[in-house]
């Protein structure tokens, strides 16, 4: 009888411990410690989300100081509550820029948009420089009235001559069970095109921008390993929308992720 019970708690002990490796193997679950600081069984429900980049190819900056969205990534391994909402970048060539709201927000029609409603955009490259995203004018798509017609809302300012490009950047987004505390970890190699330059590289949720790096390029040859927001602590709740921006401080010089590995883990 002291054999049988002796193996069976051994057997317990074994799947336990077999439960525990293969929940951080995967990445999918954390320890559940009690108040004595012991052991007492692990999660594999967490929450996670993740973005990948390989041999990524350049981000287009069309005006210096201006926060572009990032479209290069794919979507990495995601948890149930976690979908990836693939980028979009629309020439605004063409575009007709008119007050709506009385004058708050503004209305652009003429050119195919394929945005949706509450989509968080940024805009550069418009020869009015109102327009343009800087951190605290991230702007987000409050209407949308067909294919070629959407509301943002940035208040009326004029028709410009040049209207510039919209960018909604790759997304993670949070589903109804992903709500909690996440911690932020982002790896990334990269390089630019021509001449020196310093670029912010940040992490928003909606329209805030939670983190930020800043990397000194000294010359188009000058590569080499960073990263950005690693160890940063967000809160997260349902529909919340991470993404990336970046942003040439000094020039136009466009900016190549050349790989990079971003994800968030549910605490």
């Amino acid at each position: 009888m002291k054999n049988f019970i002796k193996s069976n708690v051994a057997a317990i002990i074994i799947a336990f411990l077999l439960l525990i490796s293969t929940a951080f193997a995967l990445n999918t679950g954390y320890a559940i410690i009690d108040t004595n600081n012991q052991l007492v069984g692990v999660d594999i429900t967490s929450e996670f989300a993740a973005m990948t980049v390989s041999s990524g190819s350049a981000t287009t900056i069309d005006t210096a100081d201006v926060w572009h969205g990032f479209i290069d990534a794919s979507t990495g391994t995601l948890s149930g509550n976690w979908s990836f909402v693939e980028g979009v970048r629309t020439d605004l060539s063409g575009a007709t820029f008119a007050t709506a709201d009385s004058g708050n927000k503004t209305n652009i029609t003429g050119v195919t948009h394929n945005l949706s409603v509450n989509d968080y955009v940024t805009l550069s490259g418009s020869s009015t420089g109102g327009y343009n995203t800087t951190t605290s004018t991230v702007h987000q798509v409050t209407a949308v009235g067909g294919a070629t017609d959407f509301t943002l809302d940035r208040a009326f300012v004029d028709d410009p001559g040049t209207e510039g490009f919209v960018t909604r950047a790759d997304q993670l987004v949070a589903g109804a069970g992903a709500a909690g505390t996440y911690i932020v970890q982002c790896s990334a190699s990269g390089f630019i095109a021509t001449n020196a330059a310093t670029v912010q590289f940040g992490v928003f949720k909606n329209g805030t921008l939670e983190a930020k790096r800043d990397r000194k390029f000294s010359n188009a040859n000058d590569r080499g390993a960073f990263n950005f927001a690693n160890g940063r602590i967000i809160s997260v709740v349902a529909t919340d929308v991470l993404w990336i921006g970046i942003f040439n401080e000094d020039n136009t010089n466009n900016v190549t992720i050349g790989d990079q590995d971003w994800s968030v883990h549910k605490l």
